[in-house]
């Protein structure tokens, strides 16, 4: 019915990264400046992180790759794309239903005011 299926897959998608985004914004626009200090330790240990994170990836990838090419026209078949996010990639949603809610507890967190 007038792709609701893909509406719903790229509303989730969007939303669960939007939320968490927003979120952030708000916590960086309501902090007093002498409230906000900036520690360098993300500079480092982030891009590394994702340096290691995309190396691995290469060789594993590489690996599987390599192993799976000649079976790819074997195992592949069209489905609709609507039907196979919902009923087989189920774990994807869960995914980004975890980060929303990550999202909001990470809010509660910061703004939880202490006792006087």
């Amino acid at each position: 019915r007038m792709g609701a299926a893909y509406a719903g897959v790229f509303e989730v998608s969007v939303v669960a990264g939007l939320i968490t985004v927003l979120f952030i914004t708000v916590i960086a626009l309501t902090k007093e400046d002498s409230q906000v200090q900036e520690n360098r330790w993300p500079l480092i240990v982030f891009p590394v992180l994702i340096i290691l994170f995309v190396l691995g990836d290469i060789m594993i990838m590489r690996k599987f790759i390599g192993d799976a090419t000649p079976y790819i026209p074997a195992i592949t078949k069209a489905e609709n794309f609507g039907d196979t996010f919902w009923t087989k990639r189920t774990y994807d949603l869960l995914g980004q239903v975890g980060v929303i809610f990550a999202g909001v507890f990470g809010v509660f967190a910061l703004l939880k005011r202490k006792k006087q």
